[in-house]
């Protein structure tokens, strides 16, 4: 064997336990997250949903859902987004309305980091979509994420804006108002 190849093959080696140890830690994190949440009790929100239009052209119904949907107002100006149904959601339903001190991050997203974590029950690290609300647990985050970098990251989803949500990139750090639409 020559050098190179001796080389290659520790590097190789050191590749796949960087990359087995980020695995575990992912599992382990998974599991810590999965163990709070059993404890955390958090009250069903059946109350709040309203019918979201069917608005496909063939007429069929297949693709309605019940979502809650709330009114977001920043600078006075209220925009509408759909919630799913989820732990994380109804975790943060409860404390509306309510109006948060968000901070522009990375030129890419709006953040408020809450005292207290909120429980998870779907965490996903594949691309997010401009226009989403998701939670990211290390931080008890709630963001919205109004540009995209493609960089992917452990978050929960809570919801989308039903429309653009560009006014973010001249706000800066501002309060943003939550609360159930009418």
């Amino acid at each position: 064997m020559n050098k190179k190849s001796i080389i290659i093959g520790i590097v190789v080696v050191i590749v796949i336990a960087m990359l087995g140890a980020l695995g575990f830690m992912l599992f382990k994190t998974r599991q810590d997250d999965q163990g709070a949440n059993t404890a955390m009790e958090s009250a069903p929100v059946t109350d709040m949903t309203v019918p979201i239009e069917d608005n496909n052209q063939n007429g069929d119904n297949d693709m309605v859902t019940n979502q809650t949907r709330i009114k977001v107002t920043v600078n006075g100006t209220e925009l509408y987004a759909a919630l799913d149904d989820n732990a994380t959601t109804r975790d943060f339903l409860a404390k509306l309305p309510i109006t948060l001190p968000m901070q522009d991050l990375y030129d890419r997203e709006m953040c408020y980091h809450f005292d207290e974590a909120f429980a998870t029950d779907n965490l996903q690290s594949d691309n997010y979509e401009v226009g989403d609300i998701i939670y990211w647990p290390p931080r008890h985050s709630l963001v919205i994420l109004y540009e995209q970098n493609g960089e992917r990251f452990e978050r929960q989803t809570l919801g989308h804006f039903e429309s653009s949500v560009d006014i973010f990139k001249t706000t800066g750090d501002i309060e943003v108002k939550f609360e159930l639409a009418e």
